[in-house]
């Protein structure tokens, strides 16, 4: 009793804090019980023992992509979240590319003397944008305040209904975030952020 009273605590306080799960404990466990003893209802999902939650990871080698990963790749589990996300720290980006550790997002580099592609460089980063003006391409309007990147989304508030929620690690508008986003009877499946049948 005091570990669940202990993993909804912890859940509403991430979620409070803006900092987003894919699976909260109560949201992907197959009966209600801990995916200790009934498993996960998908092979894309991970049992954390501790807490008995789904989640979608629990080590980088849960997620996609490698050391060569484009930008746009998530290969780097946070342990704190349990989602995969694209760095922790700047040695997970690849060459040229700094982390914005506050956005878990690799950026483009200018800090050693080097120019910038597209942008300015401003403390080291490469500034596609400053204001969603700056932005041109319809998939990538928005200018996010943190990484100053043209991306798809910076909240849901910036997401169409029919993929209503922005995730926060790719920056798009997706159908789901966390199970509790879909209908009974479906999961959010963490590698197509899509709700499948459970």
């Amino acid at each position: 009793m005091r570990l669940a009273a202990a993993i909804a605590i912890s859940s509403f306080a991430l979620v409070a804090c803006d900092t987003t799960l894919a699976f909260q404990a109560d949201d992907a466990q197959v009966g209600g019980g801990s995916c200790a003893v009934a498993g996960c209802p998908l092979s894309s999902l991970h049992c954390d023992v501790a807490s008995g939650a789904c989640v979608e990871c629990l080590a980088s080698a849960d997620c996609t992509g490698g050391a060569d990963a484009s930008e746009s790749a998530l290969p780097i589990c946070d342990p704190s979240t349990h989602a995969c996300v694209a760095c922790l720290v700047s040695g997970d980006c690849r060459p040229g590319y700094d982390c914005v550790t506050a956005a878990k997002q690799c950026v483009p580099s200018c800090a050693s003397g080097g120019t910038c592609a597209e942008g300015t460089c401003t403390g080291g980063l490469c500034w596609r944008c400053t204001a969603s003006s700056g932005c041109e391409d319809g998939s990538t309007s928005i200018c996010d305040p943190i990484t100053h990147q043209c991306v798809g989304c910076v909240s849901d508030a910036t997401c169409p209904s029919d993929h209503p929620r922005c995730d926060p690690a790719t920056q798009r508008c997706v159908r789901c975030l966390r199970s509790s986003d879909c209908d009974a009877g479906e999961v959010c499946d963490p590698t197509r952020r899509l709700c499948v049948k459970s």
